[in-house]
């Protein structure tokens, strides 16, 4: 059964906050959504001011001749399962607006404050006619058989410190300015 997040936070960082008053149960656009805009800008425009930012938010980090900001870690904790047997896997579905600009940077379980296991964050990658693929608003990580690299168990999944940390980047290939947005996170565990 899908359960969605009792405790919902946006964790200390350099990088850019989240509102943390939206509803993360339901798709009722009563949403979580990072404080300013993230953005992309190119470093090298060759003299063009059409994609620049004159004043972006720090801290910025350059990759692949973009200037791109992310997300700190929002953390969702407190899922109220009561699972027992062996844990089988872990499905994640976060859904929001990303306007095909706002991609993953890290994806990860949690537990007592920690991430745990492996990154799950869907990699951005250009296709066969150069163009960036996209996220798109509604994405499922994990499956019935994937423990996410972590060892759980019953106590665990239970734990009211369990959960999942979600962090967000502009997109690394498309300049824009775009808030990132959290319409609902359910998870659901397979014994």
């Amino acid at each position: 059964m899908w359960r969605g997040p009792a405790s919902v936070t946006s964790t200390s960082s350099d990088f850019v906050a989240w509102s943390t008053t939206g509803n993360l149960y339901t798709q009722d656009f009563d949403q979580v959504k990072t404080v300013i805009p993230l953005t992309s800008v190119s470093v090298n425009l060759s003299g063009s001011t059409s994609s620049v930012d004159n004043n972006p938010p720090t801290p910025t980090e350059v990759r692949d001749e973009m200037k791109i900001t992310r997300s700190a870690p929002l953390v969702l904790t407190d899922f109220g399962f009561n699972s027992s047997g062996t844990i089988l896997g872990i499905e994640l579905e976060i859904v929001g607006q990303r306007n095909n600009r706002i991609s993953d940077w890290d994806i990860r379980l949690v537990h007592l404050g920690d991430k745990i296991g492996t990154n799950h964050s869907v990699k951005i990658e250009r296709n066969s006619q150069d163009q960036p693929n996209y996220v798109p608003n509604t994405q499922r990580y994990g499956t019935s058989t994937d423990t996410w690299g972590a060892d759980l168990t019953s106590t665990v999944v239970n734990s009211a410190s369990f959960g999942v940390s979600i962090e967000l980047v502009s997109h690394p290939i498309t300049p824009h300015s775009d808030t990132a947005y959290i319409d609902s996170v359910l998870m659901r565990v397979f014994t």
